[in-house]
């Protein structure tokens, strides 16, 4: 397999011109200034700046001009280039549409293209296709009271029933079942103060034209990605750092101390390091306003601590309901879905409740059979491992079509590499936790599965990990869980996203509900 995708790239390289890829590279490398690298990690990065690089020449035909032309100070405009979500890259109406633009990312959005084009603002999108698969198409745009918005949205809403609900109380008529019309109208009818109301995971962007105002919105446990990095004319922002760094303007750049700061202080580290110059992540439960005067961030959201009064019975109720509750409602889909079943705890509690509302469709209050209502779990490992052994039991016992795969050493060596430029981080235990995903991802997607559940964030919530019981007493043991749950984006969301992503397929958390 390895052999076959080196002789792929290889056909690739030749086919935009091996020559210029190399020029581009030396000029870049002779721009950058020298970087300590640590260890084999260093390596890996310098890789990657080469594969960025690569990413560039690809989209370079959309990029021409973009801060010169439409952007340069002389005509004072201040742009926004998209690429957010499941969004491709960045394009402006003095250059010409090329089909490389939006399929950078043709991984993470493989059904859909769109993409939007105005003097200040230019956005494109890459659709995974999960709800309303035939109206929910993007950029989405309405024009009310003579101000039109648009908007590119990558998540899924888990209150869209009652958003719309409160909407359409307010005269909001709506075209589609697509929660991302659900979002727009919130901002026509809310502003700002709409993103408090919304539960679920996403990213999103929203532009108006007339206020030349470009609002960029982060979910609150921050399950989905979204990068930023400011620019002499403008703002580019994604989902993912590869498609940032496709534009001239941001420079891949390795930052020495971000570098450092994650090799070294891991999981310590703060939540905005990165290891690129210039490029930081929205923080979850926040948005950013991008005008002509200037960029802000501001949060609408934070994770708030209560005293517990409940006894023991009932806190064993109230959980039971809320991660029901909560798992069924992330059962809405209109395409196939699935579980992980590793055969621990969390990942078989989240499983046993998928299975149980399973076979009817949470869209009609589960008066109508779901279509596709048999669910399948799948887990992985080396073979003969103790995990694969609980995972079927647990499969037998609540009724799974269940599908082990087994992978070796060498197959997960030989994954790390791709792993690491897909997931975005150096951080070795996200590495180590990602590469049997990405591999099981890989599977999953060829069997025409498009959503998955799985149970990340219940260790966090629970005090799961073995140093959990070091803590000196109860309010210390509470407050190491709110740390944890306020890094979760730096790490397990992370993986479930991007190695999910990878392969065109969304990850749901329901312990990461905030209702639960």
């Amino acid at each position: 397999r390895h052999a076959g995708s080196l002789k792929a790239e290889r056909q690739r390289r030749s086919a935009i011109g091996a020559k210029n890829l190399k020029r581009r590279i030396e000029r870049k490398a002779s721009r950058k200034p020298q970087t300590h690298h640590v260890d084999h990690l260093g390596h890996l990065a310098k890789r990657h700046l080469r594969r960025t690089t690569r990413a560039e020449h690809a989209l370079q035909p959309c990029y021409q001009g973009i801060g010169h032309r439409a952007g340069s100070r002389d005509n004072q405009q201040r742009l926004a280039f998209a690429d957010l979500g499941d969004l491709a890259c960045v394009c402006t109406p003095q250059t010409r549409h090329d089909k490389h633009t939006e399929r950078a990312q043709a991984r993470r959005g493989p059904d859909q293209e769109g993409i939007f084009l105005s003097p200040q603002c230019a956005m494109a999108h890459t659709r995974l296709a999960v709800i309303d698969v035939e109206k929910g198409r993007q950029p989405m745009e309405v024009t009310a009271g003579g101000e039109t918005y648009t908007i590119v949205y990558n998540g899924e809403l888990y209150n869209t029933d009652e958003v719309r609900d409160s909407l359409a109380a307010l005269g909001h008529v709506f075209r589609s079942r697509s929660d991302t019309e659900v979002v727009l109208h919130a901002f026509l009818e809310w502003d700002t103060d709409a993103f408090a109301r919304l539960d679920g995971i996403f990213a999103f962007a929203l532009w108006q034209k007339a206020e030349r105002r470009l609002v960029l919105v982060r979910d609150r446990l921050g399950v989905k990605p979204l990068f930023c990095c400011p620019t002499r004319s403008g703002l580019v922002f994604g989902s993912t750092i590869d498609t940032v760094l496709c534009h001239p303007e941001a420079e891949p750049v390795l930052d020495e101390d971000g570098l450092r700061t994650v090799l070294l202080l891991g999981p310590a580290r703060p939540p905005e390091s990165g290891v690129f110059r210039g490029i930081s992540s929205l923080l979850p439960g926040s948005f950013a306003v991008l005008t002509p005067e200037g960029f802000r961030r501001t949060a609408y959201w934070r994770l708030e601590a209560h005293e517990h009064e409940d006894d023991l019975d009932a806190t064993v109720q109230r959980t039971h309901d809320l991660i029901t509750d909560a798992a069924q409602r992330q059962l809405v889909s209109d395409v196939p879905l699935a579980c992980f079943l590793s055969g621990g705890l969390d990942s078989s509690i989240i499983s046993a409740v998928a299975k149980k509302y399973a076979d009817r469709r949470v869209e009609s209050n589960d008066r109508d059979r779901a279509w596709w209502p048999q669910l399948h779990s799948f887990a992985i490992g080396l073979k003969g491992a103790p995990d694969l052994a609980a995972a079927r039991k647990v499969a037998d016992h609540i009724g799974t079509v269940h599908h082990e795969i087994n992978y070796t050493v060498q197959e997960g060596l030989d994954a790390v590499r791709d792993v690491i430029y897909y997931i975005e981080t150096y951080d070795v235990t996200t590495v180590r936790a990602s590469t049997p995903m990405y591999l099981l991802a890989r599977v999953i997607k060829s069997m025409g599965v498009k959503m998955v559940l799985s149970g990340e964030g219940a260790d966090e919530i629970f005090g799961g990990y073995l140093y959990f019981h070091k803590a000196p007493d109860a309010r210390a043991f509470h407050e190491e869980t709110v740390r944890k749950i306020g890094r979760l984006h730096q790490y397990d969301c992370l993986r479930a996203n991007k190695s999910l992503a990878a392969w065109g397929i969304e990850g749901r958390v329901p312990f990461l509900d905030t209702e639960f």
